[in-house]
């Protein structure tokens, strides 16, 4: 395993970490729907960026790191919250796809492939 793909794991890791504890934990009543877009862009950046098959269970993992966030804050509109791991199991639903679609299966790096075979 290179150590540039563990780098990016970890780093991936770490922003959606911090978007789990810093913006879905804190949210009150604002909407964040405007990080939907950058979310999907940080999805397939870290498939890219690690290059690996194992790159789609990174957001299982993070599903794991969610669980101690608890709920979210109780307001008017959102009475019985669901846990904020719930919320995170359910976008991967769409995170892994994203994430798998930039690291394909089967190869080694992001680096192999036809073209370096034919030089």
């Amino acid at each position: 395993m290179k150590r540039s793909s563990r780098m990016w794991a970890l780093a991936y890791l770490a922003v959606m970490t911090a978007w789990v504890y810093g913006v879905v934990d804190q949210s009150g009543v604002e909407s964040n729907s405007w990080l939907l877009p950058v979310l999907a862009a940080v999805q397939v950046a870290a498939g890219f960026a690690v290059g690996r098959w194992w790159a789609g269970l990174l957001p299982l993992l993070l599903v794991a790191i969610s669980v101690p966030a608890g709920f979210p804050a109780i307001t008017p509109d959102n009475a019985e919250p669901f846990p904020i791991f719930f919320s995170v199991a359910f976008g991967a639903l769409f995170t892994v796809p994203l994430v798998a679609v930039a690291s394909p299966p089967g190869s080694s790096s992001r680096h192999t492939g036809r073209l370096a075979d034919a030089c």
